[in-house]
């Protein structure tokens, strides 16, 4: 989503928000309307920043998630973490990526590995 985007939506739910509160539950005065409006807004776009940050796919071309395990010669067999993955096709799947010598290197642990796009790791 667009940070333009971003703040249409936080615009029509700070508006929606303060409205609620001022003609519904008579919690905000005429005064105070345009300083809580400005303050639900900010606080919209913070929130929808942070989730962009905690959700954020990776494009497959750019960066893999075995990236900064060291792996030599006498490797036998590593993994990464399981992260959910994105398939062409927009089917969402959890897989993993695993080394199995040095002969066949790094693959995904799930079918259809060559069909993934993007991945992410799980959110704490």
């Amino acid at each position: 989503m667009k940070r333009e985007d971003i703040e249409k939506v936080a615009k029509d739910y700070s508006i929606g928000k303060t409205y609620f509160r001022r003609n519904v539950l008579k919690e905000v005065d005429a005064d105070d309307y345009v300083l809580r409006k400005g303050n639900c807004s900010e606080d919209f776009i913070a929130g929808a920043e942070w989730q962009a940050r905690q959700m954020a796919w990776v494009n497959v071309n750019d960066k893999m998630p075995e990236d900064g395990i060291d792996v030599d010669e006498r490797t036998i067999f590593a993994h990464t973490k399981n992260v959910i993955v994105l398939y062409k096709n927009g089917c969402v799947g959890k897989g993993k990526r695993i080394y199995i010598d040095n002969k066949k290197g790094w693959q995904w642990s799930c079918l259809k590995g060559e069909d993934i796009t993007h991945w992410m790791y799980y959110p704490n």
